[in-house]
């Protein structure tokens, strides 16, 4: 990889100040190869990346937390100012399999990638096409690595005069070394099969691994040994809980802490990469137990960790006398203990700091570090149910089975749970309910992301300012985002429950996710996603499985979807819970049938039943 990079990337400059390909910055386009250091780290400049002026209190971003990194996201978002771009050429939303106007190349492997690309379709982007960037998204995760090119074809857009220019070797005033590069990157594409004379805009970069920072802060976690339950509720002694609720209890576990003053990583070690234990916090621990399990066998009762939705608590999920989520109702048809915590960085109590990162972009690594936190205190509740003891708690009366561990994960747990199962021991089998990956992508699509998308228009008015800050924002989420994890999952049975037109966490996500981690579509289906294979029967998982509500498809432009409810409508669904008792089955977990027989599970199938 360094000597790739010291042929076709470090090419000596003769002290030239770097001012991009396309004569607009080292930045553009985003990523580049540009950005790589001689030692092959990122070297993204401090004070380059998009942010609120300082003047106006704005902060820079912290580059440090990015350029310890080899490579860019393995979902990166490839970000170009391009004149005259036929949006005819373009490869559709959610992606196709090569072939279009855009398209992007594995150069170490020699193969296209499956991928999308888009025109910015903001308002503000609409109104001033000079600021309007094309969007290059891949729709599989592309491997740490390995070096990827983006090319847009001249039936996309007419070469601009710059690269014609570099292409041919007329680049006199050539800074940065764009000429060497770009007529290195041509030749290796007509090796590849295309016809340089019709590409009218090729550059690469490399793909990094993101994970390091957690992987770190997972190696340094102490197994949990203290908790406290103090607030306990128990129908049999007269409390008032939902229906299928015997017991709740609400309390905290002490755990460790890489946070200062619960915002960010106080600092990181020697590496630049892992950040330094600060200490203990105490983590938030919430405990349902069902009726269902008021009467079994002592020792036999399986636990489950519950991963709650976004800006919310498992609280939320779980105790609301009303049950409008059908989770009270779900948990007492698995007849399992509910152990929770929150996703710390993404609470009911964190939307303030959410908002003040929305303000301020340039601290977005507090949103992610502090998320790191939350995931960590998901794994250390892990090892607190299976050897630190918590389950010998008087509460649990003795039923419970810590060897028997499950997840089920939704909306936004779903996500981080895809992070954070991967991180835990000895879990048996995972449900992932309209989950997905790809941060920075998945969030501009939903409907939730329109109580901050005019923050950020406000403190970032240049669209294509914005979107570069977009995409740049991955580097940070990788460390939190499932994507980066899809080889981890090893042999633990996985089944991601997908709602059709989701409106919060959209499709494109979700196959994104699943066919980045090699999961099998089960049959029959509502869609048939490029690239997934197909499974019939009852098939263990990874498998993902599609429940229709029957509601609008979301636009297909990078705009939050219209609210339809299509994200919640299958967690109430009888088909839905009754696929979720067969995939935890106390025994044989992990198996996954169709719970609508050869029928599609959709909402006019769940009235007729």
């Amino acid at each position: 990889m360094i000597l790739l990079f010291s042929l076709f990337g470090c090419v000596a400059t003769d002290g030239a100040q770097d001012d991009g390909l396309m004569g607009d910055g080292a930045l553009w386009p985003f990523p580049n190869v540009g950005l790589i250091a001689e030692n092959g780290a990122l070297d993204i400049p401090q004070g380059a990346l998009p942010q609120v002026p300082e003047e106006d209190e704005g902060s820079p971003w912290a580059v440090e937390r990015l350029n310890w990194r080899d490579g860019f996201s393995t979902v990166q978002t490839a970000v170009v100012l391009l004149a005259g771009v036929n949006e005819a050429a373009l490869p559709p939303y959610p992606g196709v399999s090569g072939g279009g106007g855009v398209r992007l190349y594995d150069l170490t492997d020699g193969v296209e990638l499956p991928c999308y690309a888009e025109l910015d379709a903001h308002p503000d982007a609409l109104d001033d096409p000079d600021r309007r960037a094309l969007l290059v998204r891949p729709s599989v995760a592309m491997a740490p690595g390995h070096r990827v090119a983006v090319v847009v074809t001249t039936a996309a857009a007419p070469r601009p005069r710059r690269f014609d220019r570099l292409a041919r070797g007329d680049d006199p005033w050539d800074s940065g070394g764009w000429g060497a590069r770009t007529r290195a990157l041509l030749y290796e594409l007509g090796q590849a099969g295309l016809n340089p004379e019709e590409i009218a805009l090729a550059w690469e970069y490399p793909v990094g691994d993101g994970t390091a920072p957690l992987r770190g802060m997972i190696n340094t976690l102490e197994t949990p040994t203290r908790w406290d339950l103090s607030r306990v509720k128990r129908t049999d002694a007269g409390d008032t809980l939902p229906p299928g609720a015997w017991i709740q209890a609400e309390g905290t576990f002490t755990t460790t802490s890489w946070l200062e003053d619960e915002l960010r990583w106080a600092s990181v070690g020697e590496d630049g990469v892992v950040p330094n234990v600060v200490g203990e916090t105490n983590a938030s621990l919430f405990v349902h137990i069902p009726e269902s399990v008021r009467d079994a066998a002592p020792g036999s009762v399986p636990v489950l960790i519950f991963g709650h939705g976004l800006l919310t608590d498992p609280q939320n999920f779980l105790a609301d006398l009303d049950d409008p989520h059908g989770f009270v109702e779900l948990m007492d048809r698995l007849g399992v203990i509910v152990v929770a915590t929150t996703w710390r960085g993404l609470t009911a109590k964190d939307l303030p700091d959410a908002i003040w990162v929305a303000n301020d972009y340039g601290t977005f690594n507090e949103l992610t570090e502090r998320i790191t936190q939350g995931v960590a205190n998901n794994v250390a509740l892990s090892r607190l149910v299976q050897t630190g003891g918590l389950m010998d708690d008087p509460l649990f009366e003795g039923l419970a089975d810590p060897s028997q561990l499950y997840f089920y994960g939704v909306s936004a747990g779903s996500v981080l749970g895809g992070v954070a199962v991967t991180q835990m021991e000895g879990v048996d089998a995972a449900l992932l309910h309209v989950g997905g990956a790809g941060w920075s992508t998945l969030l501009e699509r939903s409907n939730a992301w329109g109580q901050f998308e005019g923050l950020v228009a406000d403190a970032i008015e240049d669209p294509a300012e914005r979107q570069l800050a977009f995409a740049a924002s991955q580097l940070l989420w990788d460390t939190v985002d499932p994507i980066s994890y899809i080889h981890d999952w090893g042999d633990t049975p996985t089944l991601l429950q997908e709602a059709v037109n989701d409106d919060v966490l959209v499709n494109s996500a979700s196959e994104l996710y699943a066919r980045s981690a090699g999961w099998a579509l089960l049959q029959p289906s509502v869609t048939t996603p490029m690239g997934l294979s197909r499974a019939e029967g009852a098939v263990r998982g990874g498998v993902i499985a599609q429940f229709d509500p029957e509601l609008p498809p979301p636009a297909s432009t990078n705009r939050p979807a219209e609210r339809t409810g299509a994200h919640e409508t299958p967690r109430t669904w009888d088909s839905a819970m009754r696929q979720a008792e067969g995939f935890f089955a106390v025994g044989a977990p992990g198996v996954v049938r169709h719970p609508c027989g050869e029928a599609l599970c959709t909402a006019t199938e769940e009235a007729s039943r």
